[in-house]
């Protein structure tokens, strides 16, 4: 099996970088068995370049079985992380309609659509402005803050706010993207994080050892972890929690989850990450690494299933 490794990107520096070190994490694994690894860089222009050679993605992509795309750029090649990653929700705010549905507890949380709440015609920015202010008046009476804001298909930043004129700013950024707005109350607690790997090492659903996130008070993440200080009774209530709504997502693939265990024991799922970051430093990697789960294996494993489907 031949993996190309794509990273980098033409895109803002920050994602760019984030992708040179989770393609780098990939690489540095070295050819499994029966598993062969290569390079491919996207420079800045969007070039392929392939062993300090400038090329057509047509001159180096067939040679390969399996493309392992880590730039994020939204135009994925299609290849072996859409097809091991992939799922049936369009958006954040579809698992959240899901998990609601299911009984599974989130956060408080509205969604704000794009279409909805703007005028495009140029002539009526005043129009907008006055929408905007309506929206953020019936957004302080109603829930309780702070509150969490952000880009209901993830490709912008979230901030965590109790201030109005930051609030308003982050809404207005989003809409000028022409991006939908998922609006949520923060829950505050103790966060665990949990993977969750159907169909893995002999089990229907393998979880890695759960990890306990450190961070301070009303931060919004923070990828320093530890191992969990739960007593037998909450791990277990905790992981038969994410187990239900792992099945209830009914998703074949490695899925990263935060939840946040509150005063009373009571469980809110704050995160759901369906596409699981390569990242050295991401939580994912992290997680499977603690239980000796060799990455390149997990991914050749997954793509043997893929190709009897």
């Amino acid at each position: 099996m031949k993996i190309a490794i794509v990273r980098g990107g033409k895109q803002i520096i920050s994602r760019r970088n984030r992708s040179i070190a989770s393609g780098a994490n990939l690489l540095r694994y070295g050819t499994s068995e029966n598993v062969i690894l290569s390079d491919i860089h996207i420079d800045e222009s969007g070039m392929y370049v392939h062993d300090g050679i400038s090329k057509k993605s047509l001159e180096i992509l067939p040679f390969y079985d399996f493309y392992l795309d880590t730039t994020g750029s939204g135009q994925r090649i299609k290849g072996l992380y859409n097809e091991i990653f992939r799922h049936p929700f369009r958006a954040q705010s579809d698992i959240n309609r899901v998990l609601i549905m299911r009984g599974i507890s989130i956060p408080r949380y509205i969604i704000l659509r794009y279409d909805i709440n703007n005028n495009t015609s140029t002539s009526d920015m005043a129009v907008n402005e006055l929408h905007y202010t309506k929206i953020m008046y019936n957004l302080w009476r109603t829930m309780h803050m702070p509150i969490v804001i952000a880009s209901d298909s993830k490709d912008y930043t979230t901030i965590l706010t109790s201030n109005y004129n930051d609030a308003l700013e982050h809404i207005r950024y989003l809409f000028s993207r022409q991006s939908d707005i998922i609006i949520s109350e923060y829950k505050d607690g103790d966060t665990y994080t949990v993977t969750t790997m159907p169909d893995y090492r002999g089990e229907k659903l393998y979880i890695p050892i759960v990890h306990k996130i450190l961070k301070n008070k009303y931060a919004l993440s923070c990828n320093n972890l530890t191992r969990h200080d739960l007593n037998k009774e909450n791990l277990d209530n905790l992981i038969n929690y994410i187990r239900k709504a792992h099945n209830e997502l009914a998703i074949n693939h490695p899925v990263q989850w935060d939840i946040v265990k509150g005063r009373g024991n009571d469980l809110h799922i704050v995160k759901v990450n369906i596409s699981p970051d390569f990242h050295p430093e991401s939580k994912f990697m992290k997680s499977i690494n603690s239980t000796g789960v060799n990455v390149i294996d997990m991914l050749r494993a997954y793509a043997d299933k893929m190709s009897h489907l």
